[in-house]
C-alpha cells in the first residue's frame, strides 16, 4: 500500500493552533506538523465552533492562529466572518485532499498604516491617487502591505487619507516613506506633503494612530 506524501507545515512564534472538530492526532496522519507553540482542540456544531473560536481569539488576546478542520465541520466562510470584524486577515489557506479533505486557516491580527494626503499641498490632487497609491504599495511589498480603503478626514473634503493594513507597521512603515521619496504618484511627490501615521490595531481611526512622519 503507497503511503500518503506528508505535507510539512510550519508556526509561526505565538501562533495559536485550534483544531475544530478533530484531534491533533488525526490531523497528522496527513500532515507533518512542526512543533506546535499552543494548541487547542474544540467541538460542536458550525455555528458554536466558530463562536468558540472567536472568544478564544478575544479571551486570549490572540495576534495569528491557524484552523484545523475536516471540510464538514465549518465553512471557511463562517470563520473568516467570526474572526474579520476582529481585525484577523485570512492570510494563507491550505487544503489538503486525502481520504478526507482537511482544511487549513491561517488567520493573523493587521495593524494599520495610513496616509493623510491634503490636496491644498499637492502638485497634482488627482482623485485617482486613492487608487494607484495603494495599488502600488501592495505590487511593491509583494501583498505584505494591502489596500484597505480611503476617506476624506476633513469636514471640507480636502484631506484624503488612505488606510493600508500589515502583520508589521512599524516595519514596514519607513520602507513606505523611501518609497514615496523614490517615486512620483500622480505626478506628486508624496514625501513633501503627506502625513504618515501607525497604529497596531486593525482599521484603525486616526485618533488611535502615532504620526511617524514628518518626524
Amino acid at each position: 500500500m503507497k503511503t500518503p506524501r506528508r505535507t510539512p507545515l510550519t508556526f509561526e512564534p505565538g501562533e495559536k493552533v485550534v483544531f475544530l472538530g478533530i484531534d491533533e492526532a488525526a490531523v497528522r496522519v496527513h500532515v507533518e506538523l512542526a512543533e506546535i507553540p499552543s494548541s487547542c482542540a474544540l467541538e460542536g456544531d458550525d455555528r458554536s465552533l466558530c463562536a468558540q473560536v472567536r472568544d478564544t481569539a478575544v479571551g486570549e488576546k490572540l495576534k495569528a492562529l491557524s484552523c484545523f478542520f475536516p471540510g464538514d465541520a465549518v465553512t471557511v466562510q463562517a470563520l473568516v466572518g467570526a474572526l474579520e470584524p476582529l481585525g484577523f486577515s485570512c492570510e494563507l489557506r491550505q487544503d489538503f485532499l486525502e481520504e478526507n479533505r482537511l482544511i487549513r486557516l491561517r488567520f493573523q491580527k493587521m495593524q494599520s498604516i495610513i496616509i493623510s494626503m491634503d490636496s491644498r499641498k499637492m502638485e497634482n490632487p488627482d482623485l485617482d491617487i486613492r487608487y494607484t497609491l495603494p495599488d502600488r504599495i501592495e505590487e511593491w511589498s509583494q501583498g505584505a502591505v494591502q489596500d484597505n480603503g480611503y476617506d476624506y478626514v476633513d469636514e471640507d473634503g480636502h484631506i484624503l487619507a488612505v488606510w493600508l493594513k500589515t502583520e508589521d507597521a512599524e516595519g514596514w512603515w519607513p520602507k513606505i516613506v523611501e518609497l514615496l521619496k523614490t517615486e512620483r504618484f500622480e505626478e506628486n511627490d508624496l514625501s513633501q506633503s503627506v502625513q504618515v501615521l501607525v497604529s497596531e490595531k486593525p482599521n484603525a481611526e486616526l485618533a488611535d494612530c502615532r504620526q511617524v512622519w514628518p518626524e
